[in-house]
Formats: structure tokens, C-alpha cells, sequence
């Protein structure tokens, strides 16, 4: 492996644990603008040292979260857990390539596909909206009830879409686009701002607002919506339910697991997409039937996600959080999933301080002293110089050189040290993966991260500490 690569894997590796550990201080305090600001540098500069080695798939993938975040520092949009989730997908795929590249010195081949896959999984937030944001709901609700042929619950869900004054020059049609939406009662058009005079009127300038109710679920809708999710802002109405009973409930954890159970029966490639669409809509159905709405979009979410990647691991991943949240002593044991570790190849260098390598050229200096010192006293003994005058000197000399002897084998040993930190840090991202699988919420807490070890050490302490 060339010196170019490892320098780079020296420093993708450091980029990649300051990123983990600014997106997991980010999803706890969604409002710090500095954490923010340093999540995007280190991505930033992941992406930058992919571009200068060649890494087309990772430099892609890179770029995508580094958009989404500048997006979010703009104040554009609200920083979401799913934004969280699809960064830190990209930083755990970074990782796994890394250990390719240190194991093979290249990319797998089938990175190009992978990190397409994990570009799409990064969803950008819809933009922030002036509030209050559910007035307009409220009133278009009502207007659908007066002005509609068709039914319209308050069950449904509601739609406002601000197409962008270019709209029309990107060969969109707004209002056929929602007209078209599954599911469609209602649609309202209106003018965003009021309407210049006819001689003033740019005719390519898209001025509406179109708002509708839709039937359909929220999983439906964004997959409708495609490029435009972006410009749409989409709130679900629940209306208020009766008091469910714990028969009730019963019954729809017996359902619920039966379509987990459902999902997981052998079947197709081409079948399992559609398996999972259905028996998330049956779940989705459950829910809003013992009055859970609030859940209902966790699920639909994770359908978005399927369909994104074939993978149905994240609709499983939220019926275990729902089977917990619904029956606790039951389902805990049932959806325990086991935590793949990753198996983090150690690094071949490490990054060391200037003031060590300075220690290190000081004590060269001063053995280099003593040495000529040492050659001076070899020949005044080959000379016959007097033996009590040369005894004394020998064992000045002796004693220098044992004390920076000492001092070299210290800062030679000081190089291999790392802070235990570099060890602890692996853990948030692993425990934060348990939790949202178990549907808890868990705080990681370390002190003393500044205590140091031999480099094997550290290394070494990490599985036992995984399975402790």
C-alpha cells in the first residue's frame, strides 16, 4: 500500500469518528448550530480526500449528505431523525470501505450500486414552513366539506404544495401533478401572492398554492409525489378516538405480528417488495383503528425505505418498536435482534502529536552526545590514561546514557498510546442502533476518555467490552 493511501486512510478513519460523534450530539440537540456546522466539515472533507484518490462511489455518496447538511445549516429545513439515519448510513458505509481498501487496496465492485443505494436512502427534509402550520389545515377541511361532491374525513390527510416560481419552466404542471395524487377529494387552488395587473404579469411565473385532502396514506402520496416532496408539506389529520380497550390492543398486536410473521415467509425477489407494501398498509390500517395515528407514519416511513433499497429490514425494525410500545413483557423477548459488530480492521498508522517526534529528535540529540563521549574515553584508555580519573568519567557518561536511554524507550512507547476515548467512542452508534431496534431510549455517558493505553490494548478491548 502506497503512502497515499495511508495517509488517507489515516485520516478518512478520523473524519468518519468525528462525523459519528457529531450526528449522534446532533440527533440529541437538533438546534446546535455549531455541531451542525461540524458534521458538514467533516463530511466536507471526506469528500474532498475521496475525490483526490479517485473513490467515484464514495465521493457521490458523500456528496449527497454533504447537500442535505448545507441544507439544513441554510435553515431550509429541520434536522429530522431520518436525516440522522441516512448520514449515519453513509458514515457506516465509509467505514466498511475503508477496511476494503486497507484488506484489498480497492473499492468492492459492487460499490457504484451500494452507494446509489444509500444516495437514495438520504432523503433531504421537507423545507420549514411559516407557522401556524396547522391553521390551513383546519380551514381547508372545512372548506372541502362545503365546497367537495365527495366525502371528505377528517381522517384525511392533507396536503399543501408551494410549486417554485420556475415551476412552469421545468415543464411541471402543478395542479394536474396533485390532481393526479391517489386518493384525491378536494383540491384548492389559490394565489400565493395577489395578482399583479395584466400589464405586469410574468405568464411563466408559477404564483399558486394548491392544497387537497387525500384518502390515500402518507407512503402512497410521497411515492406520488417524487421530486416535488421537497415543496409539499403533507400533515395527517386524526381525529379523536374513543378509549381503546386492552382487548382491544390485544387483538391488534396478535394481527400485527401476524404480518410480521407474513413478511418474513420465504418467497420471490419480485414478490417481497409487494408482501411488505401490503401487510404495512394492513399495520398501517390496525393502528388508526385502536386510535395510535401517531404511529402510523413510522410505519409508512419505513415502507418509503423498502421501497428505496428492496431491504425489509426497516419495516421488521419498526413492528418490534410497535410490538414493545404495545406489549412490553411480551414482545421484548421477540424482538430482540442480535447487533452486528462491525469488524473494524485496526489501523496500520497512527497520528502523531509534533511535540512527541520533537522529544524523540531531543533525546537522539543528547545519545548522540554521550556517544562521542563514550568514543573519547575509549581512546584515553587505549592512550594509558590514568585509571581513577577515566573510572569517573565512564561512570558520568554510563549514567547519562541510562537516563536517556530511559527517556527514548518513554517517548517511543508514548507513539503506540491512544486515549481510551478512541475505544468508547465506537459504543454510541452501536447502542443508539439497539435502542431504536428495542424501542428504548438510551443515554451514553463516558468520563475519563482522556486515559491512555498501548494501541493493542485499545484495539483488543473492543469486542470484549461489545459482549459485556
Amino acid at each position: 500500500m502506497n503512502e497515499f493511501v495511508s495517509q488517507f486512510l489515516l485520516e478518512a478513519r478520523e473524519l468518519t469518528e468525528q462525523a459519528t460523534k457529531d450526528l449522534l450530539a446532533l440527533e440529541q440537540n437538533p438546534s446546535d448550530s455549531p455541531q451542525l456546522d461540524s458534521a458538514f466539515r467533516a463530511f466536507h472533507t471526506l469528500k474532498g480526500a475521496a475525490a483526490i484518490m479517485e473513490y467515484g462511489p464514495m465521493e457521490r455518496m458523500l456528496h449527497r449528505a454533504e447537500d442535505i447538511l448545507q441544507g439544513l445549516r441554510r435553515e431550509d429545513a429541520a434536522v429530522t431523525p431520518s436525516v440522522i439515519d441516512g448520514c449515519l448510513a453513509c458514515v457506516g458505509q465509509v467505514i466498511r470501505w475503508l477496511d476494503a481498501i486497507q484488506r484489498d487496496g480497492e473499492l468492492p465492485a459492487d460499490a457504484d450500486e451500494v452507494a446509489s443505494r444509500i444516495a437514495r436512502q438520504m432523503q433531504a427534509p421537507a423545507p420549514r414552513l411559516a407557522e401556524p402550520s396547522r391553521n390551513w389545515v383546519e380551514d381547508l377541511i372545512g372548506w372541502a366539506k362545503a365546497n367537495s361532491a365527495q366525502e371528505v374525513s377528517p381522517d384525511h390527510i392533507a396536503i399543501r404544495y408551494e410549486p417554485a416560481t420556475d415551476t412552469f419552466i421545468k415543464n411541471i404542471d402543478p395542479v394536474a401533478l396533485i390532481e393526479k395524487l391517489p386518493g384525491i377529494a378536494a383540491v384548492r387552488v389559490r394565489a400565493r401572492n395577489p395578482w399583479p395587473s395584466l400589464e405586469q404579469m410574468q405568464p411563466f411565473d408559477c404564483n399558486l398554492i394548491i392544497e387537497a385532502t387525500s384518502s390515500a396514506t402518507l407512503y402512497e402520496i410521497e411515492r406520488a409525489l417524487g421530486a416535488v416532496r421537497a415543496d409539499v408539506q403533507i400533515v395527517e389529520k386524526p381525529t379523536s378516538s374513543p378509549a381503546v380497550s386492552e382487548a382491544s390492543e390485544a387483538l391488534a398486536t396478535i394481527l400485527i405480528r401476524a404480518q410480521a410473521d407474513f413478511v418474513r415467509t420465504p418467497r420471490h425477489a419480485e414478490a417481497f417488495v409487494g408482501a411488505i407494501g401490503s401487510a404495512g398498509r394492513v399495520v398501517a390500517n390496525i393502528l388508526r383503528s385502536i386510535g395510535r395515528h401517531g404511529e402510523v407514519a413510522t410505519i409508512e416511513t419505513s415502507l418509503v425505505r423498502v421501497a428505496a433499497d428492496g431491504n425489509g429490514q426497516p419495516f421488521l425494525d419498526a413492528v418490534a418498536r410497535l410490538l414493545v410500545a404495545l406489549q412490553p413483557k411480551v414482545a421484548a423477548a421477540s424482538s430482540m435482534h442480535s447487533v452486528e459488530a462491525r469488524s473494524e480492521t485496526g489501523a496500520s498508522a497512527i497520528r502523531v502529536d509534533v511535540e512527541k517526534i520533537d522529544a524523540i529528535v531531543d533525546l537522539t540529540g543528547e545519545l548522540l552526545v554521550v556517544r562521542n563521549a563514550l568514543m573519547h574515553l575509549t581512546r584515553l584508555a587505549a592512550e594509558g590514561v590514568e585509571t581513577a580519573k577515566l573510572a569517573s568519567d565512564l561512570r558520568t557518561q554510563t549514567s547519562r546514557l541510562e537516563r536517556h536511554v530511559t527517556g527514548l524507550q518513554r517517548a517511543v512507547l508514548d507513539l503506540r498510546v491512544l486515549p481510551l476515548g478512541r475505544l468508547f467512542n465506537r459504543f454510541p452508534l452501536l447502542v443508539r442502533e439497539t435502542a431504536s431496534k428495542l424501542g428504548k431510549q438510551v443515554t451514553v455517558r463516558s468520563e475519563g476518555d482522556d486515559t491512555v493505553a498501548d494501541k493493542a490494548i485499545v484495539e483488543a478491548l473492543f469486542e470484549p467490552l461489545l459482549h459485556v
